[in-house]
């Protein structure tokens, strides 16, 4: 993004002829969280301080039988969205990367 490097998950749900591709991340916090033992280490640090974290799932996908093409629309999709927000709301959604 304009903020920074966004790391995401992506993967492809197919169910007969459907072919779903997606991108997501989860924010917990002012931290993008990929992982679980990542997700554990911010819950722990957020518990300990005695704060409850705002966390947020972000989920892009589409329709599309060829995965490559639908996750470079999925980063220009993500790309405008993010060009048209204030920086602190963009932060908020980006998990603080840029800010």
């Amino acid at each position: 993004t304009q903020y920074g490097i966004l790391p995401v998950k992506r993967l492809l749900a197919v169910q007969g002829n459907r072919s779903e591709p997606v991108t997501y991340w989860f924010t917990m916090g002012d931290k993008v969280v990929l992982g679980r033992f990542e997700r554990l280490m911010v819950q722990l640090k957020y518990g300990l301080s005695g704060e409850i974290p705002d966390v947020m799932l972000v989920r892009v996908s589409n329709l599309a039988a060829e995965p490559v093409g639908a996750y470079r629309a999925h980063l220009d999709f993500v790309g405008e969205l993010i060009a048209s927000m204030k920086k602190e709301d963009a932060g908020q959604l980006l998990g603080g990367i840029g800010s």
